[in-house]
Order: structure tokens, then sequence, then C-alpha cells
């Protein structure tokens, strides 16, 4: 609608213009005005009166040519101002013109005047991220080697086999639903070639939901601990786990602690508690590929009798502590990978455990491994 309001007011001044400059080179001929002057001073097609031709000598001038027939075809161009002279010859190339023509903008340029500017900003297109999955699955793979299996604070080698080096393997898929709580399904499974039962000597499926409310994020979910061909140790637990992101408390780019509290109730075979806490802190090496994190975390049962020494022991108590550091190092950065295929690192574990109370199950040793991380 702007631009046709524009056009309108700019062809309504340009005919203004135009006639004012006709009437102005009539009067330049003759100062009597005459009925060759169609709007001079005599009204035009009043009473169905018509206006005479425009005679040829006055066509030629208009024209400024000395071709009489140039007023009749279009996009001639007319000086007006040569007028003031019968015998002015048109101006060269490269004249200045005329300070009145300079004034006749022709309408049709000023319908073309650009609008202005939207004043709602645009739509920012997809920025192409060089990243992970982003779709709404997310999977992780860890494969790892260590020289002892420690599980909360429990040394699980087969008794005359250690060390034992086991191989763990453990997988996870993560659906993410955007605000809603991300389910979160999973296998864990140890493996030792050399025990005289099954080499497998856990398996232990989970699932869950993972939920994201910033500062904290809260898991729960489900384990069943299998151990094939020894199912008089067979159980179940739920879980919940809730972490703290720490850098709004301290107004840093990333996590100081990493505070977390986990706790664990075993539903079917112990029926009791095992509570865990613990922080960690990421020192990245970015320009390396490299983060080194050290980790510490204390643990205490209530009324597990898995943890009782005896079975008439006592099962309540500080149980455990570890201290240690992993380092992990991306080899989509030490190889130059394409992000796109997966997140690829090796991990490398050192702990210490040692046990809090003499009465309680628990051991005292230090352990490690190397692992190899998969994430997409």
């Amino acid at each position: 609608m702007r631009r046709w309001l524009w056009a309108f007011w700019a062809t309504a001044a340009g005919l203004s213009v135009g006639l004012d400059h006709a009437n102005a080179a009539c009067d330049l001929l003759d100062a009597t005005p005459t009925p060759t002057c169609r709007g001079a001073g005599l009204p035009s097609d009043i009473d169905g009166a018509t206006a005479p031709e425009i005679p040829l000598e006055l066509k030629s001038r208009l024209a400024g040519a000395d071709d009489p027939a140039a007023l009749d075809r279009p996009n001639t161009p007319r000086n007006f101002l040569d007028l003031k002279s019968p015998t002015a010859q048109p101006k060269a190339r490269g004249d200045a013109p005329a300070a009145i023509s300079d004034s006749l903008v022709p309408p049709v340029w000023l319908a073309l005047v650009d609008e202005p500017q939207d004043v709602y900003p645009e739509i920012m297109p997809q920025r192409t991220q060089e990243n992970l999955n982003g779709g709404g699955v997310n999977f992780g793979l860890d494969v790892d080697w260590l020289s002892d299996y420690v599980y909360r604070g429990v040394d699980q080698n087969t008794p005359g086999r250690r060390p034992e080096n086991s191989l763990q393997f453990t997988a996870q898929a993560k659906f993410d639903l955007g605000k809603l709580p991300h389910p979160i399904i999973g296998l864990f499974v140890n493996v030792y070639n050399s025990d005289p039962v099954s080499r497998f000597e856990e398996v232990r499926p989970f699932f869950g939901a993972e939920w994201t409310l910033k500062p904290i994020t809260i898991t729960a979910g489900y384990i069943s601990y299998i151990y094939p061909n020894r199912r008089n140790v067979d159980t179940q637990e739920v879980f919940a786990n809730i972490a703290l992101d720490d850098s709004r408390l301290f107004r840093t780019a990333a996590p100081i602690f990493s505070p977390y509290i986990y706790g664990a109730y075993d539903v079917d075979l112990y029926k009791g508690f095992y509570i865990e806490t613990g922080i960690r802190h990421d020192f990245v090496f970015e320009d390396f590929g490299f983060t080194f994190s050290p980790v510490g975390d204390i643990a205490y049962v209530a009324n597990n009798a898995h943890y009782a020494l005896v079975p008439t022991g006592r099962n309540w108590g500080l149980q455990h502590y570890d201290a240690g550091a992993i380092a992990n190092l991306s080899l989509n950065h030490l190889f130059k990978m394409d992000h796109r295929h997966g997140e690829w690192s090796v991990n490398g574990y050192l702990y210490y455990t040692g046990r809090f109370d003499n009465h309680l199950r628990a051991d005292n040793l230090i352990w490690g491994g190397v692992g190899l991380e998969f994430r997409y």
C-alpha cells in the first residue's frame, strides 16, 4: 500500500511541475495568451471547445531538435529553457544541466524509492553444528580393561584369581524428549575368561530416566544384578542420583566441584540402603584435547546385609572412600576426526579404595586400568 501511495503522490507532483513549466514556456513565446498554448490562460475542452494544435515551429522548439516530428515520438527530451532564444542549439553532452530541469524528477523514479527496512528482525538460519548426534537418541559405549573389579568399595575378584584383569562393557541409550525426563536404558557386562563358573561373571541391565532442572540433574531408575550360574546372589534395586551444576554458584563457565549424592535401595535380597556422595573437577586442556579429572567419594550403608562381615554382624555406618583420577584424551582431536561420526576418546583410571570400618565389608587397594569411550 505504501508503494502505491508513493507512486500516486509522485505522479501528481510530476504532472503539476510539468504544467507549470509548459505555461512558462508559452509566456516566453508570447506575453498574450493564445489558443496555441493550452492551459496558458484560456480554458480548454470547456463547452465542447477543442484547442487547436501546437504550431509546427513551437513543436520544434519544444523538442529541442531540428526534427519537428521528434515531439510526437516517445522518450524525446524537452528542454524548456532553450525556448528563451529561437536560435538556441541543443546542449552538448557534458554541459551542466539547468537548475529547473534538475528539479524535474521522473515520477517513476519516485515510485521506485526503496521502502524502509522492516522493523522485525529476520529469523536467523539454523546454525550448522559440527557436533554429535543431533537426533532424539544418544548412544554411549565404554570398553574398559581393569586390574581389579572394584564395585562400591568391595573387591569383586574371583577368590584365588587375583588380579582378575577384568574386561567390562557398558552400553547406554538416552532418548531426548526436550523438557521432559529423558528415558535411559543400558547394560553392563563384566567378563573374565578364567572364571571357573562362567566367563560372564556379572550382567547388569538397567533403565531409568534423567531430568534436568537447572542447576540440578535428577536420575532415577532400576538395576538388576544377574550372576550367571550363581543365582542365589541375584538381586534388584532402585536408585536415585542428584547432581548439582555449581557453576551458577561460583559464576564460572564450567562446574567447579560437580557434587552429587547417590542412593540405592535393595528391594530383593538384602533390603538395605547404600548412600554415596562425591565430587569431581575437570581440568580441560583444549589445545591438546586432554582432560584431567580428580575424583573422590565416600559411602554410607544402612541395614544392608550385603556389607556385613557376618550374617548377624553390623550392617550400617561409613563403609568406604575412593580417591583417584581419570585422564581423557580425545581421539577426534588427535587424529583430526570428524565429530559427525561420534566422539572417540581413551581413558586412563587410577584409584585408591579405603575401608572406613573394620566391621563392614570393604577393601583397601590401589587399582586402575584403561578404556575406550564412544559417544554419539
